[in-house]
């Protein structure tokens, strides 16, 4: 399960649990694609700088790949 929020402590996804439908999400200044797998994996991706800092929390074991 993923939590992103800013440094603040503002949450852009899973705040207090509560989820988003897959989609388009704004975060940090940049656009990411959120997507939950019928497995329950779920991705985010996004192309382009962040203007502002990002903390991603991870509940569960992950594979991850930064590509720069």
């Amino acid at each position: 399960m993923l939590a992103v929020k800013s440094i603040s402590g503002e949450y852009y996804l899973r705040g207090h649990l509560h989820s988003l439908p897959a989609g388009l999400i704004s975060m940090g200044g940049a656009e990411f694609v959120y997507v939950r797998h019928e497995s329950g994996m779920e991705t985010l991706t996004a192309t382009g700088p962040l203007i502002e800092p990002i903390v991603v929390e991870v509940c569960e074991v992950i594979s991850y790949c930064y590509i720069n």
